[in-house]
């Protein structure tokens, strides 16, 4: 019995830790699907969360079948259920008009984390749904 007891009472702490802990955002992500925030048609993407750093680049088709695009990067961080997202530089082709920029932001959507599926929930109420393609 008091053999059980101790290895009853290291599994304990060694697995609390573990499973007190939030899933980790950080890995790679496939874009699934884009809604809202002034744009509409299916999008295709990808973003990378690595090492507090990100990548965000999405290709998307609009109502009148011309095709747009953006990427963004920068530095990002976990703050609460907000994904707040340094952007360091963007760039961008829509409605036929191309820019670049170097301005730096901070955007911060809440996000939802279930498995294998992200969601981020912008302030515009653009929600973006990614599928992991590898990461923890």
């Amino acid at each position: 019995m008091r053999k059980f007891a101790v290895t009853l009472g290291l599994v304990l702490v060694v697995f609390a830790p573990i499973a007190g802990q939030r899933p980790s955002v950080a890995g790679v992500w496939r874009m699934e699907r884009y809604e809202g925030g002034g744009s509409v048609g299916p999008a295709t993407g990808q973003l990378t969360l690595v090492d507090g750093r990100f990548s965000l680049i999405y290709a998307m088709t609009g109502p009148e079948g011309a095709p747009s695009g953006r990427a963004h990067a920068g530095r990002y961080r976990v703050d609460g259920n907000a994904l707040a997202l340094d952007v360091e530089w963007s760039m961008e082709h829509v409605k036929g008009k191309g820019s670049v920029a170097s301005n730096p932001s901070t955007r911060k959507p809440s996000f939802e984390l279930k498995g294998n599926t992200l969601v981020l929930k912008f302030e515009n109420g653009a929600v973006q749904q990614f599928a992991r393609i590898a990461g923890k």
